[in-house]
């Protein structure tokens, strides 16, 4: 499941760069209103981007902690609530945890070419989707937004007539960014509040600004990472400084940029290649990023101080690392074993949890309450929920189906 998701996240990306235009050559228009009225961007002269130091932070690791494990089969609705976000074979699926019930989110266009991307708002009381749909040719003709509730009714539903939109993240509980695809040097995306229908262009220019158009790229999740108070992010940039080292033999030298727009300066560069298939995340205040780099992941604040969480040793292994609702996790996994940095104690613990180490690695997702761990079966074997309070972890039986989350909402009152 999760190459197939990977295929079609470069298979979008391959299309749309055959298909679509630059996003400066059409406006932002809605086939249902709205107006542009949000403030953009002023654009940024260029400047000469250097490697900055910064300050580092020591982590205190205390290796393991192994949770008390309860064997046997438990009703997850006996433990916790909410709705778990799943994604599906062509539409997300969510799952109300109390009743059990499940809800097929619908596809709006027969035309659709890949499962739509899915986001979770920050509260965890609505999902957002983006479905790209077209024709026989393969040639892009509206992207739809549509917002969901946690049993799968919907709330706002959107047509754009703007090639390529292929990615969604909520910015806040209000604001969405759509991602466009081929994006150019100024790392344009869209804003919108699906709500009110404002929208406009965020842009800035970016020094060396890697363009897709140049190399397909396969992979490739994201362009820019855009702060929640759009201040700061963190951009791909091509380096011809030498202080990025290359990924492939003979590549370009390409990597992340933590870059401050307001201040027109460099943040952190990291010195080895960064991981391209997993996005940067913000922590839920926006006051610091996550970047995964040389098996390595680094917690990296606006002002420039580092947490290197784990050393880069080939041993490591760094995938799916998430923030917890309240900021005061990290949970991800590191090859086979299960782990959570904790940003308050700076301390890093193993959780002892060596499962579903065949074949791939489990997806996991926070309960909106910052208590549970949910991690995703497959067929054969029983989810795994995580007590993050009570330092539990039980093996809970649920529909087989529900083994990619990608989110975790509150139930619909």
């Amino acid at each position: 499941m999760e190459n197939k998701y990977i295929y079609e996240s470069v298979l979008i990306l391959l299309i749309v760069g055959c298909s679509s235009a630059q996003p400066t050559s059409f406006p932002p228009t809605f086939i249902s209103g709205g107006e542009s009225t949000l403030p953009a961007f002023t654009e940024t002269p260029e400047i000469q981007v250097s490697q900055t130091s910064a300050p580092l932070i020591e982590v205190e690791v205390n290796l393991p902690v192994c949770f008390d494990e309860t064997r046997g089969e438990i009703s997850l609705a006996s433990i916790t609530k909410g709705s778990l976000v799943n994604r599906g074979s062509y539409s997300p699926i969510l799952l109300e945890i109390q009743s059990n019930k499940a809800y097929k989110i619908p596809l709006t266009s027969e035309n659709s070419y890949t499962s739509p991307d899915e986001s979770v708002s920050p509260n965890r009381d609505l999902l957002a989707t983006i479905e790209i749909a077209g024709n026989e040719l393969w040639q892009f003709e509206r992207a739809y937004l549509h917002i969901f509730n946690a049993r799968g009714e919907m709330v706002e539903r959107i047509v754009f007539e703007i090639p390529g939109l292929h990615k969604i993240r909520w910015l806040d509980n209000e604001n969405i960014l759509l991602y466009i695809a081929n994006t150019s040097r100024d790392g344009t995306v869209l804003l919108i509040n699906p709500f009110t229908k404002k929208q406009n262009y965020i842009t800035n220019v970016l020094p060396d600004f890697f363009d897709e158009s140049d190399i397909f790229f396969p992979g490739l999740k994201s362009l820019i990472e855009y702060s929640p108070n759009l201040e700061w992010g963190v951009y791909l940039k091509r380096d011809t400084s030498g202080a990025i080292a290359t990924p492939f033999p003979g590549g370009p030298n390409i990597g992340h940029a933590v870059y401050d727009f307001s201040a027109d300066k460099t943040i952190w560069i990291p010195k080895h290649p960064t991981d391209f298939s997993e996005e940067p995340k913000w922590s839920p205040d926006g006051n610091k990023v996550v970047i995964e780099a040389n098996n390595q992941f680094t917690i990296v604040t606006r002002e420039g101080i580092l947490q290197p969480i784990l050393d880069e040793t080939e041993t490591n292994y760094i995938q799916f690392p998430e923030w917890s609702p309240d900021g005061h996790y990290i949970a991800f996994w590191n090859g086979i074993k299960f782990m959570i940095y904790d940003t308050q104690e700076n301390t890093l613990h193993n959780l002892c949890i060596n499962t579903h180490a065949d074949f791939r690695t489990p997806i996991f997702v926070w309960s909106p309450d910052n208590h549970y761990i949910f991690i995703g079966a497959d067929s054969e074997t029983n989810s795994i929920l995580i007590d993050i309070e009570e330092d539990k972890i039980y093996n809970v039986s649920t529909n087989p189906i529900f083994y990619y989350p990608v989110g975790w909402m509150n139930s619909v009152p």
